[in-house]
């Protein structure tokens, strides 16, 4: 059968190559890999992407002439487009001249690591170094891979990417992470998921047994988590990627109600992505490991100037790329889909992998190696804790000094005006809790409008932990007052102007309007008859409108003090959080827990501060690159 490779190889020769993509992009000699030397200049760092333009065939192919000279060495690659930069390092799935990677002397051979276990075979044999995969997808097997030997045991390489294209859909009457205990979710055995399912689960104060997991064989297509939900009325939540997701839960889903629970769009501090490298071969090899790294990072960055540029004017090398990786996957049926793979990456360059292996960043390498040895256990694949190595390489060499990721700053900010004004938006339609991934409450006293960190220090705790992994997606800080005094004078004013009745008696009351019963458990319906004219015909001040503006108004004052409480507490314990994170909104009577409170206990469940996840079509204003 003829290779992927030897037909690029053909289609190479016969198109008369108009770019010569290196020299575009690099316009630099090649580094002497033998001393300390400045890397390829690369393409600009792009800004936020704009939607991709409608595409027809490229008249660019990858870059690069023949296979290089000499025996490569094999790595793996996975469905996912942090692997983008590896394909255009390499010229295709095999360094050929004039490459990125063949600059740096580094000769590859890429073959599909989307088994895991075939990877795992793969370096149990001998056959390749190297491991592809999200941190916990390959982490679980240290103490597997360690019995080997020393020798053999993984070392992290370098982090890829952050996620922001892998989704929980469940079915429609999951609202919250803590609505998963006891329902049964669907994931890639072995796959790039299990640590996003641990995190999540985590969030929620929930056990790994406290859900049950049904592995399937495959990441997309048949014997799939998507498959498994779709045919399968038992399986309640399927972990997919991005094209299922939007299969799932778009207008022509087979699997009514579905929808995306929490996705890496919000909570982007999920699935680090990530190279692994034999102990041995690290130890052996430090010149062609340190450069391996310069390679991919310079690629990434070429690869990002690529799309900045199709973003704008438009690129035939970013096109052709896509393309390539269009035709290498198949999950992805289209060039859009391919497109939006890579997008779904959020590339944390040279600063990033530095930062990931920092052991005090309590978003990186220490967190991710004590979550692999909780799911280890819990697979039964290590039964005493172990620690995960990180490869020797010098991060600040002179080869990695032309990187424009190198001096990369954290910057993630947030327009709170838009987000608080959708949240309104949602509060008033009623969707808002639909679009909530998790949220937990804090009651208050009557007339409240302090918080002492004294009191709310354990909730303020657990805010801090979920910003750091919810880092895209800014927290609400939500106050609701409570209902009795508005919908008691709704129905006050209603009886006696004639517009509603009542039966029973005192404690046992049904209400009617309009000549039906009056549900008093609708919030919806209650809410908007509170603002009706018929309604508010007592004296100034005793209206329901009156009330329920009056309620709104003290909400928020409550809610801004609340948020001043927080970040006060965070900056005391040392945490950088950024002020626009935090969303105060006032909701007044809106969400009540009880529409018509009968006992004490009912007015206070009304009184509540919630702190909550909640997914906005307001995004972060995020940069190309971010760690």
């Amino acid at each position: 059968m003829e290779s992927h490779s030897d037909r690029e190889e053909e289609r190479m020769q016969s198109i008369l190559m108009v770019f010569m993509a290196l020299s575009v992009m690099l316009g630099a000699c090649a580094p002497d890999n033998s001393n300390a030397s400045q890397s390829p200049s690369t393409g600009t760092v792009a800004t936020a992407p704009a939607s991709a333009p409608a595409t027809t065939a490229s008249s660019a192919s990858l870059p690069g002439k023949g296979k290089m000279a000499g025996e490569p060495i094999q790595v793996p690659y996975i469905t996912w487009g942090g692997d983008y930069p590896t394909f255009w390092c390499a010229g295709g799935d095999q360094t050929r001249e004039d490459t990125i990677c063949a600059q740096y002397g580094v000769n590859v051979k890429l073959v599909n690591g989307d088994s895991t276990d075939q990877q795992l075979a793969d370096y149990k044999a001998g056959k390749s170094p190297f491991l592809r995969g999200t941190f916990e997808q390959i982490a679980v097997h240290t103490a597997e891979l360690c019995a080997q030997g020393p020798g053999a045991c993984p070392q992290f390489v370098f982090q890829m990417t952050w996620s922001a294209g892998d989704h929980l859909v469940t079915r429609e009457a999951i609202k919250d992470l803590k609505e998963l205990k006891g329902k049964t979710v669907a994931l890639q055995k072995g796959g790039p998921h299990l640590g996003f399912l641990y995190a999540i689960l985590k969030d929620a104060g929930l056990n790994w047994s406290d859900v049950k997991i049904v592995f399937v064989d495959n990441l997309s297509g048949t014997s799939s988590p998507a498959e498994a939900i779709e045919k399968n009325p038992s399986v309640d939540g399927a972990f997919v990627i991005t094209p299922d997701m939007l299969a799932l839960t778009g207008a022509e889903s087979t699997v009514k109600g579905a929808h995306v629970l929490v996705s890496t769009t919000e909570r982007r501090r999920s699935i680090p992505d990530a190279y692994f490298v034999r102990a041995d071969w690290a130890q052996a090899h430090p010149d062609e490991l340190r450069n391996f790294a310069a390679a991919y990072l310079t690629s990434m960055e070429a690869v990002k100037g690529l799309q900045e540029a199709y973003d704008g004017s438009g690129s035939e090398e970013y096109k052709a790329l896509v393309l390539y990786a269009d035709q290498t996957f198949e999950a992805l049926p289209t060039f859009e889909d391919a497109d939006g793979l890579y997008r779904d990456a959020t590339f944390v360059g040279h600063a990033g992998t530095v930062a990931f292996t920092d052991r005090a960043n309590t978003e990186g390498i220490t967190g991710f190696v004590a979550s692999s040895n909780a799911i280890a256990r819990e697979l039964g694949l290590a039964s005493q804790p172990f620690e995960v190595q990180v490869a020797s390489i010098d991060w600040s060499h002179a080869v990695f000094a032309g990187l424009k990721t190198r001096s990369l700053q954290h910057q993630v900010s947030f327009n709170p005006e838009a987000t608080r004004a959708q949240l309104e938006q949602m509060t008033a339609s009623g969707t808002i809790g639909a679009s909530k991934s998790l949220s937990y409450s804090a009651s208050y006293e009557p007339n409240q409008t302090q918080f002492d960190p004294a009191k709310y220090g354990t909730q303020f705790d657990e805010l801090l932990k979920l910003m750091g992994s919810y880092s895209t997606t800014p927290m609400a800080i939500r106050c609701h007052a409570d209902t009795l005094l508005a919908v008691g004078a709704m129905l006050r004013s209603g009886m006696q102007a004639g517009e509603i009745t009542r039966q029973g008696t005192p404690g046992n009351w049904s209400y009617f309007a309009d000549g039906a019963p009056l549900d008093t458990r609708n919030a919806q319906k209650i809410g908007s008859m509170l603002h009706e004219p018929r309604f508010n015909k007592l004296p100034e001040g005793e209206n329901p409108s009156e009330i329920a503006t009056a309620a709104k108004t003290l909400t928020e004052e409550r809610c801004r003090n609340a948020r001043t409480s927080f970040l006060d507490y965070a900056r005391a314990k040392g945490s950088k959080v950024p002020d626009d994170h935090i969303v105060a909104q006032g909701v007044g009577i809106a969400e009540p827990v009880v529409v018509l409170p009968r006992s004490e206990s009912e007015t206070a469940a009304n009184r509540r501060v919630e702190f909550a996840i909640v997914r906005t079509q307001v995004e972060a204003v995020n940069p190309s690159f971010d760690y």
